[in-house]
Order: C-alpha cells, then sequence, then structure tokens
C-alpha cells in the first residue's frame, strides 16, 4: 500500500486527484485491488476460488459409514471438522487415504491368498469404512475392518461377506444424490 502525499510531489497529487481509478480513495491507493463494476474484480476472483475450494473439499470426503444412533448433527459436525483438516492441511487427507488405499491392497491380496477372488477393493474399502456389522451372540453389533474380516474367515468363524460389488455401489448413491441434489439447489 502506497500512500499518496500532496506534500511530496505535485504530479504525484495531480495523478491522485484527477485519476478515476475507484481504488484510489482520500489519498491512498491499493495496489492489487480491481473494483468490481466495470470488469472482473477481485471480490469476483476470490469468490470463484473460494467457492471452488469449498465444493472440491466438501465433495471429495468419503467419511465412515455413520452409525445408526449418529444424529444428522453429528454427521455434519464431523465433515466440518475433516472438511477443516482437509482446508488447513491437506497433507494430513492424503496421510490418511494413503494408509487407507494400503490397508485395502493388503486386504485383496491377503483374501486372494485364502482364494477368495471376488473380494475386491470395493470390499475392503467398504469394510475399513465401517460397512460390515458383526452381530455376536451376547453384544449388540460393532462395525469389522477388512483386516478382522480376514482373521475371521482365516480362522473359519465366519464367511466372506457375500455382497456384490453392485450392491455396494448402490448403497453409496444415497450421499452423493443427496449432495446433487442440494448443489443444484444452490
Amino acid at each position: 500500500m502506497e500512500i499518496v502525499s500532496t506534500a511530496h510531489s505535485h504530479c504525484t497529487a495531480a495523478a491522485a486527484t484527477s485519476s478515476t481509478d475507484s481504488s484510489i480513495t482520500r489519498g491512498i491507493r491499493i495496489y492489487g485491488w480491481v473494483a468490481q463494476p466495470d470488469q472482473r474484480g477481485t471480490m469476483d476472483i476470490i469468490w470463484s476460488c473460494a467457492s471452488t475450494l469449498f465444493i472440491c473439499v466438501w465433495v471429495m470426503l468419503h467419511l465412515n459409514v455413520p452409525a445408526a444412533t449418529d444424529s444428522d448433527l453429528k454427521l455434519f459436525l464431523r465433515r466440518l471438522r475433516w472438511f477443516t483438516v482437509a482446508l488447513l492441511a491437506p497433507e494430513l487427507v492424503m496421510l490418511f487415504a494413503i494408509g487407507q488405499w494400503a490397508s485395502v491392497k493388503r486386504s485383496v491380496t491377503d483374501m486372494a491368498d485364502l482364494g477368495f477372488k471376488n473380494w475386491s477393493i470395493v470390499h475392503a474399502f467398504y469394510a475399513d469404512s465401517g460397512g460390515f456389522m458383526l452381530q455376536a451372540r451376547d453384544s449388540p453389533p460393532f462395525p469389522v475392518t477388512a483386516k478382522q474380516i480376514h482373521y475371521l474367515v482365516q480362522k473359519e468363524y465366519m464367511h466372506v461377506p457375500g455382497i456384490t460389488r453392485k450392491e455396494i455401489w448402490d448403497k453409496s448413491k444415497g450421499i452423493c444424490s443427496r449432495e446433487a441434489r442440494l448443489f443444484a439447489l444452490l
């Protein structure tokens, strides 16, 4: 920011008073800021960047399957927390994604070693996100991960879940279509 003073230079004062540039106000010139009405202004650029960033980060988040007892407020706050982390430290979200990817690849390999060739990346992601619930005899149902399913199948405590990739993809459409309807309204 430069302060234009009439005491130091007659040319500077003349330029400041005769200029029609709206970024000069009361002798203060703001460099880099472009006024709104005549052309695409700085606020337009900031608004379009911020809204694009918001939409990309919000849609990018694929959180775990919510528990049946989770309220809409709890789900929103969880998503907002991850949204904030993604804005402030995107490398952390990337590290979590890399860890999940490694876990999923390991799960597919381990299940293939047991002879289950139909166990796919989709199944493993679904398991690691809390999609499979185990109903024990003496306890309420609880989510199990792909690694836990592998152990239980290997020790013959249970069979591999019989859900197909198509059925898992059908379950994920509810969230996507709800967000698509919301953005269409905006």
